[in-house]
């Protein structure tokens, strides 16, 4: 009796996961505002039923910023009123947030643009400044740190884990900042 009890117990919370699961293309850009030419993943929380990733982004015109998609705890009620414009798309400018590395001494503060969407939202920030960049680096180093947060997006914080390396940051930065050849027809 004990064994399917636990038995039990493992499927529902295993369905529980199942049912909070994020849709595909979540971690993708979103924000039309901003075309992306490429992405680099450096924090993700899936364990824990808000999930969320923090991406570094490179914009066509060789900018990088920070791309976070999470569920920002709105309650529905406030979102159902808040929704209007194309696809139900309610977006935010302008909002002061910091996104912290390790701890509170390793903080970038930056605007963030954020959006609440019917699955997902999003906050794209402004475009990160080559010190900005260097600190973000250096803070990483050449293993992921175990904290990554961004503070102040609603009044609230977003935890995840690192997932990148000082080497793989400034790669990424690198690659973005180089001009784009096109193939001349």
């Amino acid at each position: 009796m004990k064994s399917r009890t636990s038995l039990l117990a493992l499927t529902l919370i295993g369905l529980s996961f199942v049912g909070c699961a994020p849709p595909d293309g979540w971690r993708e850009p979103r924000d039309s505002r901003i075309a992306v030419q490429d992405a680099l993943e450096i924090g993700r929380n899936d364990l824990t039923r808000r999930r969320a990733s923090l991406n570094l982004i490179c914009g066509l015109d060789g900018s990088l910023r920070f791309m976070l998609h999470t569920r920002l705890p709105f309650p529905s009620e406030w979102r159902s009123k808040r929704r209007s414009g194309a696809g139900g798309i309610v977006t935010e400018r302008d909002t002061d947030a910091s996104v912290f590395i390790g701890g509170i001494d390793q903080a970038l503060p930056t605007a963030f643009d954020w959006s609440l969407g019917a699955q997902f939202d999003e906050a794209v920030s402004d475009r990160l400044s080559k010190a900005a960049l260097t600190s973000l680096a250096d803070w990483y180093g050449e293993r992921p740190p175990t904290r990554v947060s961004v503070m102040g997006i609603s009044e609230t914080g977003t935890f995840l884990r690192g997932k990148s390396s000082r080497t793989a940051i400034h790669d990424f930065a690198r690659a973005c900042q180089m001009p784009q050849v096109t193939a001349a027809h």
